[in-house]
């Protein structure tokens, strides 16, 4: 499991093929009582040519995120997210961007 945490912003770049299968990316404030995330998490899969970047994975934002924070994950190649689960923030609608660059980026995952 990759960590952001609250102090840094977060990028995680998979441009291999077949790179970060099964990686677990979770945003983590300081304390949830306390701090929420502001910074931006990143999230790059693929790239041009390429397939099947970050499959079977899970990226979740955290519960708690001030108005600040954004969460982006942009996908060139195919099949990059078959079978991977994103959770985008949930409290103070913070934005949740997904860019498919090609047919069948995103084809097989759940975004909730």
């Amino acid at each position: 499991v990759f960590q952001c945490h609250h102090e840094k912003g977060c990028n995680v770049v998979c441009a291999g093929e077949n790179s970060c299968n099964g990686l677990r990316v979770r945003g983590q404030p300081r304390n949830t009582g306390e701090r929420s995330m502001s910074l931006p998490m990143n999230i790059i899969c693929g790239r041009e040519g390429n397939d099947g970047a970050c499959q079977n994975g899970n990226f979740s934002a955290p519960y708690r995120s001030d108005y600040l924070f954004i969460m982006n994950v942009n996908l060139f190649g195919t099949n990059n997210l078959r079978g991977t689960q994103i959770y985008g923030p949930q409290l103070w609608r913070a934005p949740l961007h997904v860019q498919c660059n090609y047919n069948q980026s995103c084809q097989g995952a759940y975004i909730y």
